[in-house]
């Protein structure tokens, strides 16, 4: 029986997990992980696409005011991301804009940050003045993209479970 609390087998999660379609990627991470409920899941991830593929997968009724603030605040750190990329890649005007821009805390400040950063991902590639300097660009943004992103994935799925630290008591059995 898979339930969100009590602990069953590996084993039986996997068997679990296959039933559900996880991806060959997911199921590898909870074998490796001794992963044995739900529950134990929720705890470890550290990617927040699984996350959300769990809670679908049991049919949790995700909270929207959680749901919400994480999604303000993810989109909100992205743009920032953004901008230090830019900087990075010496776009400092650019980099300028997103920065100007206010805090992503509503529906409306994210259409307008999306606006303003498609206005300024559009100059950036006009300014981009040579071939090397789009490569130049792209080495220094993959020397510190995996280790950045698997942080970044890291603080989302911390995020989540402080809003949600729960997305199950029990998950009925389905033989």
């Amino acid at each position: 029986m898979i339930t969100g609390t009590i602990t069953t087998t590996v084993e039986e999660f996997q068997a679990w997990l296959r039933k559900h379609r996880a991806c060959e990627e997911g199921r590898a991470w909870a074998r490796e992980a001794g992963i044995t409920c739900i529950a134990e899941a929720w705890a470890k991830l550290e990617e927040p696409d699984w996350m959300a593929w769990l809670g679908n997968a049991i049919e949790f009724a995700w909270p929207s005011g959680p749901l919400t603030i994480w999604a303000f605040e993810e989109s909100d750190r992205a743009m920032r991301h953004a901008a230090a990329a830019m900087e990075a890649a010496g776009l400092t005007e650019q980099a300028a804009q997103l920065r100007a821009l206010p805090q992503i805390d509503s529906e409306s400040a994210a259409g307008s940050a999306a606006e303003s950063a498609a206005r300024s991902a559009r100059s950036a590639a006009r300014s981009a003045a040579s071939a090397a300097r789009s490569a130049a660009r792209s080495a220094a943004w993959s020397a510190g993209s995996a280790a950045s992103w698997s942080a970044e994935k890291k603080h989302a799925c911390d995020r989540l479970r402080a809003l949600i630290p729960s997305i199950t008591e029990e998950v009925p059995h389905d033989d």
